[in-house]
């Protein structure tokens, strides 16, 4: 069933991202795309641009190379993360990307944790990390909800609680 908005599909390993893309290219779904740590920012971005382009388009990456300097994932609605990473931050810091200041889009996030694998250790993990910031940031969530209603942005507290979801 082809999607009416452009998927965004974030692998921590660069072999699994390549693998992925090559599945869904082996499946016959059209407009996929491919970014890792191989290409500059400027193509990057291109890429970026060429599936937000699609209305079915899919957009294969990494973590690595797309959770910092890399501001034009806004028209990403729907995220699918692969991988499970074990530190939360990078994971914030990655979602922030598809939750920009502006955005007019509702961002839902999957995450992708298969029974008896090394990210089911890792989801259980971070589900723990993310209590113990959850209450460490309880204390200043009343600044960054104004903070977050001002400029619509979803507050730290909001994001870690998606994050939660994620990983069960």
């Amino acid at each position: 069933k082809a999607q009416e908005t452009p998927i965004c599909i974030v692998a921590y390993h660069k072999t699994v991202a390549w693998e992925i893309t090559k599945k869904l290219m082996g499946a016959g779904v059209d407009n996929v795309f491919h970014i890792d740590g191989e290409q500059n920012v400027e193509k990057r971005k291109t890429t970026i641009a060429a599936s937000l382009a699609c209305a079915n388009g899919v957009l294969v990456c990494t973590m690595a190379s797309v959770a910092t300097g890399i501001n034009d994932l806004v028209g990403f609605s729907n995220v699918i993360l692969a991988e499970m990473y074990w530190q939360p931050a990078m994971i914030i810091q990655l979602l922030g990307r598809f939750h920009r200041l502006n955005s007019m889009l509702p961002v839902t996030v999957k995450g992708v944790v298969l029974k008896g694998t090394i990210d089911e250790q890792i989801a259980r993990r971070l589900k723990e990390k993310i209590e113990d910031m959850q209450r460490a940031i309880k204390t200043g969530e009343v600044e960054a909800q104004l903070t977050a209603q001002l400029y619509k942005q979803p507050t730290n507290a909001e994001m870690l609680a998606d994050l939660r979801d994620i990983v069960g």
